[in-house]
């Protein structure tokens, strides 16, 4: 996904935050859960065994079907600006 930010604003409740391009039938900011984005990954562990497994990510468009695929992804921890 280069250039592509996805947000977890959720953990718990393994939702995302991300602005996703008309091309995937989206064309907004929104928050979904990760079983809508991402084939086969419905929770926040799921992502993060794919990504130490080095398992590619099937990229679900807004009617479900897998639109792209990702070899490789990076996941980033930020710390909050609000929690201190």
């Amino acid at each position: 996904m280069p250039g592509h930010v996805i947000i977890i604003s959720d953990a718990q409740h393994n939702q995302i935050i991300e602005a996703h391009s008309y091309d995937g039938g989206y064309g907004k900011v929104h928050e979904m859960p990760l079983h809508a984005i991402f084939k086969g990954i419905a929770t926040c562990d799921d992502l993060h065994a794919a990504f130490k497994n080095g398992t590619a990510l099937k990229r679900l468009n807004s009617k479900g079907i897998v639109q792209q695929t990702y070899q490789q992804f990076k996941i980033l921890k930020l710390r909050s600006l609000w929690l201190t």
